[in-house]
């Protein structure tokens, strides 16, 4: 896999299932969204340019191409109309920002010593 600018690399985590014509059901977590596709993590590696469908968490099922293969993880790219993928990106990148905040308790009032 090439190496990519960390601003135009998302990181979220979701979780997925997966399948496709030849491979029966398999598990899968996002770990980024880029300009490339949604990278997956998985113990299966399914064949560059195998079609896949994906039903990921808070974002339903869609249909993808494997454009990338490697040790455990495979980029996909959606094959939906403009529309659906941009509604698909918004929402992961929602999600994105969610996960990467800190959420540090603070106090409404002040401590009493």
């Amino acid at each position: 896999m090439t190496e990519r600018p960390a601003s135009d690399l998302r990181t979220v985590f979701l979780p997925a299932l997966c399948w496709s014509r030849r491979q029966a059901d398999f598990y899968a977590v996002t770990q980024d969204l880029s300009p490339d596709g949604i990278t997956f993590r998985s113990a299966f590696e399914p064949a560059v340019d195998e079609s896949l469908t994906c039903s990921i968490r808070y974002i339903g099922q869609v249909e993808t191409r494997v454009v990338s293969v490697d040790d455990n993880l495979f980029v996909v790219r959606l094959m939906t109309s403009r529309q659906r993928a941009a509604e698909v990106a918004r929402t992961m990148l929602a999600l994105s920002r969610e996960q990467g905040r800190s959420f540090e308790s603070a106090r409404a009032h002040p401590r009493i010593n």
